[in-house]
């Protein structure tokens, strides 16, 4: 008689356990969708009447591709993203955005090419593929315009000031924020610009600093750049993370000093926003290795 009793009570609660971990197992996890934002940095970096030399100009013609095959990629990895979503019912986003720039001023209508894929939801594969095709020849188009444009026309991408006026605008608390910057990482002007802004809106790198051995002091106090007041993501439920891809050293010396000056500008700059940086690359970036920074679905 105990034995029995002691049977039907295991079996009780075996049952309430497996009715318990069974709805456990129902919840879904919610995954927040994905906010995709590419800064694409059109300053001289991509010039090639900036050189002489051919070696040069066939530097930045690589960069030119270098860039361009980013920007297919991150589309590509956008594209599992939203395929697992699936199509029908995503809410993920990716644009493009231009860093306004003095002399080389972005028509309206590119601008807003350049973000096609905000459209909610993208309803089908076909439809990715027509805006795939828009945003693709747009980046395209400009990238040629730079080619062609004379060098005095590239000042300086104000990478600051987007993030002081546009990144609130465009980065969303209730998606999980993603920033990849094609850019060499050098955030300055044109002297004759560069003197008229306020400190702390540039980065200033030149021999002094270089040749410095407190340049790490110099760049944390008396050079760091400026937290936009209007920038300041820190409470976002997920981090937005941010991305450079393109960084080279300006002096090709071998000496890589200016790599880690860089470093000590942006990703201080960037933790002073609340946002996590995941490093400054050069431009060979792999599929696998940006599908990974997206978290896309595998």
């Amino acid at each position: 008689m105990k034995k029995t009793k002691i049977l039907e009570t295991v079996v009780t609660v075996l049952s309430i356990l497996i009715a318990g971990c069974g709805g456990c197992n129902n919840e879904k996890v919610v995954v927040k969708p994905a906010n995709i934002i590419v800064l694409l940095d059109l300053s001289d970096r991509v010039s090639v009447e900036k050189y002489e030399e051919r070696e040069y100009k066939e530097r930045v013609k690589e960069q030119v591709n270098d860039d361009k095959d980013n920007c297919r990629t991150i589309i590509e990895v956008f594209n599992d993203i939203v395929r697992k979503e699936p199509y029908s019912n995503s809410k993920s986003k990716l644009q493009f955005f231009v860093p306004e720039q003095q002399g080389f001023p972005i028509d309206s209508e590119l601008k807003r090419e350049l973000r096609v894929f905000e459209e909610i939801p993208i309803r089908n594969f076909s439809r990715f593929g027509n805006l795939q095709g828009e945003v693709t020849k747009t980046i395209d188009q400009l990238y040629g315009q730079v080619l062609t444009t004379p060098d005095a026309n590239f000042t300086g991408a104000d990478i600051w000031s987007w993030f002081k006026y546009e990144a609130k605008r465009y980065l969303d608390p209730k998606s999980r924020n993603y920033i990849i910057c094609l850019s060499d990482g050098y955030l300055d002007f044109d002297k004759e610009i560069q003197d008229k802004r306020k400190k702390g809106t540039f980065i200033v790198i030149n021999e002094e600093l270089r040749e410095s051995d407190d340049w790490e002091n110099k760049v944390r106090n008396e050079y760091k750049l400026l937290t936009p007041s209007e920038a300041d993501f820190s409470l976002y439920e997920v981090p937005v993370k941010f991305l450079m891809l393109g960084i080279k050293d300006r002096i090709q010396d071998g000496s890589l000093r200016d790599r880690d000056i860089l470093n000590a500008y942006w990703i201080p700059w960037l933790a002073s926003m609340g946002i996590e940086s995941s490093g400054l690359h050069p431009s060979d970036f792999g599929k696998g290795e940006i599908a990974s920074f997206l978290e896309a679905p595998q």
